[in-house]
């Protein structure tokens, strides 16, 4: 009798038979992942920045990066990037995928300082990058952090480290950047950060600020401006409630023009 060896192999009672046989041998990453989804978070972890500069850190957990935003002029920090207390990956093994879990503080430390993955902004130590063996690059030196408090006090002891060591690079990059106009060099555009965190404008920072002919006299202001002051070169008041809020006009001043203003 002869050997029967055809396989039937483009049928879809045949596909379905074989992949629900690998299914069962096979237990998919998404299976055990669901055991992970169903556990309860018991707290997250925020990433906080102090500078106005975004940070995009490629990470294949955060599908596919951390994206720590800038902080906005007026604020103490960023809004944070949070992790949750625990977070699965998927791995190879022998038999297919499997699931682990990471510890969020840990994948934390590694976004903002591969170099030392048990640390932490209290434990901070700068290391040379020419001794560095990682990649990645050292972000609590631009004032970003990793916490378990959610809104930290603007004045609590990790808001107030963060912002010295950021400070701390600023004033590096602006003993720079002198040195640079000074050989008429070009400066980065962290330097031009760095000046607009201290408010000053040496030459080698202008800034451009968008102007609007003044609705009162015809010349020439900032678009921003409340009212165009000296009053008794001008006067005209452009917004009444921040003008007042300023202390450069009063509640009398806005009854006389015909100006309703809330208490």
């Amino acid at each position: 009798m002869p050997r029967v060896n055809a396989v039937i192999s483009e049928s879809p009672i045949a596909k379905r038979a074989a992949s629900s046989m690998m299914d069962q041998k096979n237990p998919t990453a998404i299976d055990l992942n669901n055991v992970f989804l169903r556990r309860k978070i018991e707290y997250y972890v925020y990433i906080y920045n102090c500078s106005s500069k975004q940070f995009m850190i490629p990470r294949q957990w955060a599908h596919p990066n951390v994206i720590i935003p800038g902080c906005n002029i007026g604020e103490a920090y960023s809004r944070p990037f949070i992790i949750p207390d625990v977070v699965t990956e998927i791995q190879p093994t022998r038999s297919g995928f499997g699931v682990n879990g990471v510890d969020g503080k840990f994948l934390a430390q590694d976004v903002l300082m591969p170099e030392d993955p048990q640390g932490s902004w209290q434990t901070y130590r700068p290391i040379d990058a020419g001794t560095a063996t990682s990649f990645g690059t050292d972000l609590y030196k631009w004032g970003v952090w990793w916490s378990l408090n959610e809104d930290p006090d603007p004045d609590s002891p990790e808001v107030l480290a963060a912002r010295t060591r950021l400070e701390t690079t600023y004033t590096l990059l602006l003993e720079e950047a002198h040195e640079l106009a000074t050989l008429g060099k070009k400066v980065s555009l962290d330097m031009h950060r760095a000046a607009d965190y201290y408010g000053i404008t040496p030459p080698w920072h202008q800034r451009f600020e968008a102007k609007v002919p003044c609705e009162g006299c015809g010349a020439m202001v900032s678009a921003t401006i409340a009212r165009h002051m000296p009053k008794d070169l001008c006067g005209f008041v452009r917004d009444w409630p921040r003008a007042i809020k300023g202390g450069m006009a009063t509640k009398a001043e806005a009854k006389a023009a015909g100006i309703e203003i809330a208490d």
